[in-house]
């Protein structure tokens, strides 16, 4: 594995370097987990009148509540609250996504990067470099900066033409996933997605104060040339930082310019922010051009987007880690970017039938996955990959369908890997510390401003493995605010004793 893999997904990853079926054994040794039998129809009561009375609270009035909790083993079901109706899931849409990666491609999966050229003479790329690839979700600059060394300790010092960036097996030239446009955010986590995508699709802005009454200072990372800086900001008395700064696109939809204006004190701490860029391909090979021009190796041409050809030098081939670990990453932390270029990816395979290449293929690869998971899949209505926005509808039902389908599926231990463990770490970490929840539960959130969404699987007091769903819908307020009766209602079910 590489030292550039987030050190959080590392540490966690290396459950994975135990074999899963012996971890999944000793797990239930561990908790207690020996039952296997039906619950019987007093437990089962006590759970509903226990579930039922926490629903009664008055913060949850004018809250539209589906609940669905099921014995992953027998799929006995435990617990039901309008578990029919469709929800907006939020980020629980992730779960659906990564279940079908995992059931399409394998955890062994990796995504590939070509750096090539036509030819290669003496010391010179006489013509353009290409970049092709099949996208990769956690493509870094560290890793276009090894490219660079690569390059250049064959002896290569110039590249006389362009360098081109394709799109390999994506079509379209649709860099936004569907449902992004609801909203006109510059935020990171509003990213598009490109076949050739590095850092997240975004940069870190860092601002530091300047000399008095001079600009303030303003640095991109990663490097590039493709993000246009338009430095507003002066430096003044104090240790204030009354600014702003904003990503926004060109007009002609190719290019991204951070405005930063107003003030910062002289006496201010450094500042920094993340914010999305607009093309993918471009960003890319702004990216890998300054990193080869770091290294020494001169780039005469300019940077384009552009079919690539079949063939040619290959001078860099990059694989990305295996799936398991980019899904831990996207589930775990619950990265919309990396979730909509898995959703790509789908949609780039033969399952995606004539719309491949496309955000259609992702969408019928997603349904026809559904539709052997949790049918009636008709009913439900898949628009991304993230759940960002609105636009995904499930029922409680289904995303327990999938859970218990995955439970059972040769990949489950791997899939129940890629989730946050209660109180320890992920959107979890700070969630469901209690001695009945913490590290007993394996789950994904998911929040927007008018849904709050938890499901995965849980050991209950009785040594009973369920896969449970509770999904909270237009609340009079802000639906984070009520992530403690949400847990509540987790908490009970893994003190039930049923």
């Amino acid at each position: 594995m590489r030292s550039r893999f987030v050190l959080p997904v590392l540490l966690l990853s290396s459950l994975l370097l135990t074999p899963l079926g012996h971890l999944a054994a000793q797990e239930k040794i561990a908790t207690g987990v020996v039952t296997s039998k039906p619950a019987s129809a007093d437990s089962v009561a006590k759970l509903k009148s226990s579930l039922d009375g926490l629903l009664q609270d008055k913060k949850l009035e004018g809250t539209r509540i589906g609940i669905h909790v099921v014995d992953v083993e027998s799929g006995q079901e435990l617990y039901a609250h309008d578990e029919n109706e469709l929800y907006n899931p939020a980020s629980n849409a992730k779960l659906i996504t990564s279940a079908a990666a995992l059931d399409v491609f394998g955890p062994q999966h990796t995504f590939t990067t070509r750096v090539f050229a036509e030819k290669v003479v003496e010391t010179k790329v006489p013509g353009d470099l290409f970049i092709t690839g099949d996208g990769e979700g956690f493509l870094l600059r560290e890793d276009m900066l090894d490219w660079a060394a690569e390059i250049r300790a064959r002896g290569i010092t110039e590249i006389s033409g362009d360098i081109v960036v394709g799109d390999g097996p994506f079509k379209g030239g649709e860099f936004l996933p569907p449902g992004f446009e609801q909203k006109d955010e510059d935020a990171s986590y509003r990213a598009p997605v490109g076949a050739v995508s590095v850092n997240f699709n975004a940069v870190t802005v860092h601002v530091s104060p300047g000399k008095l009454g001079e600009p303030a200072v303003i640095t991109l990372d990663p490097p590039n040339d493709h993000v246009v800086i338009d430095n507003q900001l002066t430096t003044v008395s104090g240790k204030g930082r009354p600014f702003s700064a904003k990503s926004i696109s060109t007009d002609d939809g190719k290019g991204t310019t951070i405005l930063v204006k107003g003030k910062v004190g002289v006496n201010a701490t450094s500042w920094s922010t993340r914010k999305r860029i607009d093309n993918p391909p471009l960003f890319a090979g702004s990216v890998f051009k300054a990193s080869l021009e770091a290294l020494g190796v001169k780039v005469k041409g300019k940077v384009r987007h552009a079919d690539t050809p079949s063939g040619g030098v290959s001078l860099v081939t990059h694989s990305s880690e295996p799936l398991v670990y980019l899904l831990m990453a996207m589930n775990k932390w619950s990265n919309n970017f990396m979730a909509e270029q898995v959703f790509r990816d789908l949609g780039a395979t033969s399952g995606a039938g004539d719309a491949r290449g496309t955000w259609d293929g992702g969408r019928k690869v997603l349904q026809d996955f559904l539709k052997k998971s949790a049918p009636p899949a008709e009913r439900s209505n898949t628009l991304n990959g993230s759940g960002l926005y609105t636009g995904n509808r499930y029922t409680a039902r289904q995303i327990s369908s999938v859970l218990r389908y995955m439970h059972h599926h040769q990949w489950g231990p791997e899939y129940k890997s890629t989730l946050a463990i209660s109180g320890v770490d992920g959107t979890l970490g700070r969630r469901l510390r209690g001695e009945s929840t913490k590290g007993k539960i394996r789950a994904k959130t998911g929040t927007l401003n008018q849904v709050s969404a938890l499901a995965g699987y849980m050991i209950t007091a009785s040594g009973r493995e369920v896969a449970f769903v509770i999904l909270f819908n237009d609340p009079p307020v802000r639906a984070w605010r009520l992530r403690p009766e949400q847990d509540a209602i987790a908490t009970a079910i893994a003190e039930w004793e049923g």
